[in-house]
């Protein structure tokens, strides 16, 4: 969980978000997603998914998981690390975005 919210963090402070914000996020009792839930709501996630549905007829996100994974163990690339770096980003952008100017 404190690589989590590590990574949250680094991504917030990145982003300017206000600290107030990340902190109530990122302290928030909750536990680390696994990788198939950062996959469906993190933006590489979804935009692999979008891409690989719109060229493989009839695949389902879990098709596109399986694909992601596939394609990242077989470049020697961590899967866990891919998508905590882009639900951080993902997750910074909505704190940012969620705070009234």
């Amino acid at each position: 969980m404190a690589d989590f919210r590590a990574e949250v963090a680094k991504v917030a402070l990145e982003e300017n978000v206000k600290a107030s914000a990340a902190e109530r996020y990122l302290f928030a009792p909750r536990m680390v997603p696994t990788d198939w839930g950062l996959f469906q709501s993190c933006d590489v996630g979804k935009n692999y998914t979008a891409e690989y549905t719109a060229t493989h007829e009839g695949a389902k996100p879990h098709n596109a998981y399986a694909a992601f994974k596939a394609e990242k163990i077989n470049n020697d690339e961590s899967v866990s690390e891919i998508l905590m770096a882009s639900y951080g980003e993902t997750q910074a952008r909505s704190i940012g975005n969620s705070i009234p100017s």
